[in-house]
């Protein structure tokens, strides 16, 4: 799909106002224009983007819920959800501060922060997760 997106924005919008909007397939919604009757999408789009985000952040704040819950060996989960959602409000105030400041960090910080939590870190609980099945069959 993101593809088809990619390709699409560079056909229609062209690859200079692909490479410098924010949001390219915003810019292709607009221009979405079918004998007057289908047009105005990106209303469309931005509910699906509300939508997505709301449920990405709900599975996210539920999974950090549940894993504290088994971290801390509590019988309900109840008592994390106020404080939780106090330190989501925080660090989300905080963090993103405007465009800019965003687009810097994913320049300077992404690629090593990626590293290590989708590479480094899985591949280590991996192999730790094989030598102790292989310890466990030798015994």
């Amino acid at each position: 799909m993101l593809s088809i997106i990619v390709l699409l924005s560079v056909l229609i919008l062209g690859i200079e106002q692909t490479e410098n909007s924010t949001f390219p397939a915003f810019a292709l919604a607009k221009t979405i224009n079918l004998g007057n009757f289908f047009q105005r999408v990106e209303g469309i789009l931005i509910t699906l983007w509300i939508l997505t985000f709301f449920i990405k952040i709900s599975l996210l704040y539920l999974s950090i819920l549940q894993g504290m819950k088994t971290v801390f060996r509590l019988k309900e989960q109840n008592p994390l959800i106020y404080p939780l959602s106090v330190l989501f409000i925080i660090v989300a105030w905080n963090t993103y501060i405007n465009t800019v400041y965003v687009a810097d960090i994913i320049q300077n910080v992404w690629s090593s922060y990626a590293l290590l939590h989708l590479l480094v870190i899985p591949m280590g609980l991996y192999l730790i997760g094989l030598t102790r099945t292989k310890m466990l069959k030798w015994k």
